[in-house]
């Protein structure tokens, strides 16, 4: 949304809630994790547009949904969800859509790494991150050779896979003192840049979205 915002011609003009409007009438249904996009503990959402295309597909498919959303989960109003929840998903959703919430920073890893020869799948951003959780607690995103499987891809590919580290940065969360520290954390790390480990794949190496669970090792440069 911010992006079309940003660079999309046209949409400089129009907010952040305008956009989301436009996006909303091209759909026929969308699912939203609330835990993940809405500043709430738990819950998901599931909808379909009133006199849609699913809706007329599928006659009474409504009453279905809320008749097996009462069964195993609860009503609108109550189940699985409790009313702080409900409450809080309210305002989220409203929060989630200003302007100054859209903030992540990303760290260009070819820039940081200049100079220390290394390899796209040496996955040195991988032992970036795990040397930045593991000596100042920080947690951030490799989004580069490793997530992208640089490794299995053809060499046109590979020309268009980026090299960054993401920081999602909660305002409600961060001060300024988090920031501060978090910059300090990775000036201390650049200048160590060549200690800093590579990464190889341990195990499940081929597996579906393996950045989420295939196994890592370090190894510790001479």
């Amino acid at each position: 949304m911010f992006f079309i915002h940003q660079y999309k011609n046209g949409y400089a003009n129009k907010t952040i809630p305008e956009i989301i409007q436009e996006m909303f009438s091209y759909i026929d249904g969308f699912t939203i994790s609330l835990k993940k996009d809405d500043l709430v503990n738990m819950g998901k959402v599931l909808c379909f547009r009133d006199k849609g295309l699913f809706a007329r597909k599928y006659p009474g498919i409504g009453f279905r949904l809320k008749e097996r959303q009462i069964l195993t989960y609860g009503n609108d109003s109550y189940g699985g969800m409790s009313g702080r929840d409900l409450m809080a998903a309210v305002a989220g959703l409203y929060e989630v859509i200003k302007k100054p919430y859209r903030h992540t920073v990303y760290l260009d890893m070819d820039v940081f790494f200049y100079g220390c020869d290394r390899k796209p799948d040496d996955f040195a951003v991988v032992g970036f991150t795990l040397e930045l959780i593991q000596d100042y607690g920080i947690r951030a995103f490799e989004s580069g050779t490793f997530a992208w499987e640089w490794d299995k891809k053809s060499p046109e590919e590979r020309q268009k896979i980026p090299n960054l580290v993401r920081f999602a940065v909660p305002r409600h969360v961060l001060s300024s003192e988090h920031i501060d520290y978090t910059v300090a954390a990775i000036k201390a790390l650049y200048n160590r840049r060549h200690t800093i480990p590579n990464v190889r794949i341990a195990r499940g190496k081929d597996i579906r979205l393996r950045h989420f669970q295939c196994g890592m090792k370090p190894m510790p440069c001479n």
